[in-house]
Order: C-alpha cells, then sequence, then structure tokens
C-alpha cells in the first residue's frame, strides 16, 4: 500500500525534502516511491536558482550530473587540477568556500548544461556580491 507524505531522500549525497511522495513500506522501512532521474533533474535546476551557497556535497553533486571528473571541472573553471575541487567537496554539508567569482563559474556551467544561460545571466548579480545564504537542502514539489 502506498501513501502520499513528506519525504526527506537522502540518496544524492545531502538531503532533498520532497512534499507529496507516493511511499511504500519495503522490509519494514517507508521508502519513496520516485523516478531517479527526474528527482536528479529537478535538484539540480533548484540548485541553479538557489539563493544559498553551494555545499560540498551539491557541488560534488553538480560535477558528477554534469559528467565532469574532478579534474575536468577544474579546468572548466579556469584552475590548474583537481585539488581545489576536492578541497570543495569535502565541506560535504558546509558551504564549499569557493569565492563569488567561482560560484558564478559553477552556476554559469550549470545554466549553460540546461540551456538558460540568457535566463540566468539576468540575475547573478546576488552571487558576485557575496549575497547568499548558506547551503540549504532544495524542495521539490
Amino acid at each position: 500500500m502506498t501513501k502520499k507524505r513528506e519525504f526527506i531522500y537522502e540518496g544524492l549525497g545531502f538531503p532533498v525534502y520532497i512534499k507529496n511522495v507516493r511511499t511504500r513500506a519495503v522490509l519494514g522501512e517507508e521508502v519513496p516511491v520516485i523516478n531517479h532521474a527526474e528527482l536528479e533533474k529537478q535538484v539540480f535546476e533548484l540548485l541553479l536558482w538557489s539563493k544559498s551557497k553551494l555545499s560540498g556535497s551539491q557541488l560534488s553533486f553538480v560535477r558528477t550530473y554534469l559528467g565532469y571528473s574532478q579534474d575536468k571541472f577544474a579546468k572548466a573553471l579556469g584552475l590548474k587540477n583537481h585539488g581545489r575541487v576536492s578541497q570543495w567537496e569535502k565541506m560535504e554539508e558546509e558551504a564549499s568556500g569557493m569565492n563569488s567569482a567561482t560560484e558564478l563559474g559553477v552556476r554559469m556551467l550549470m545554466a549553460n548544461y540546461l540551456g538558460k544561460v540568457e535566463e540566468f545571466s539576468a540575475g547573478f548579480e546576488a552571487i558576485l556580491s557575496g549575497d547568499l545564504s548558506e547551503p540549504i537542502p532544495p524542495k521539490v514539489a
């Protein structure tokens, strides 16, 4: 039997709050009934538009979703090697520690991937000014 409820999903490496998700009991545990690929897509886009800094775990998810190794990601951001990316990702649930320009670079890579560079470019001043809150978990409706 399934039922709908709010669920905190941790399968992406960080918590994602899902509203009105169907769940079912598997071996005595409530698990969400989700399309994982669709959830990843929604979370990726929510992170693009988020008004909070990316956490290390969220950055790792973004990099992986884009299909980049740490080295390729570093080079896309104008870095010499993967060392800094590894350092950021180790921050896990804390803010990655990227400066504002690098955070913007990551978001621009994300926007480009989604074909939304022009739409995103219209509102990136908050990132450059450093006016972002600490990382928060995405909420999927």
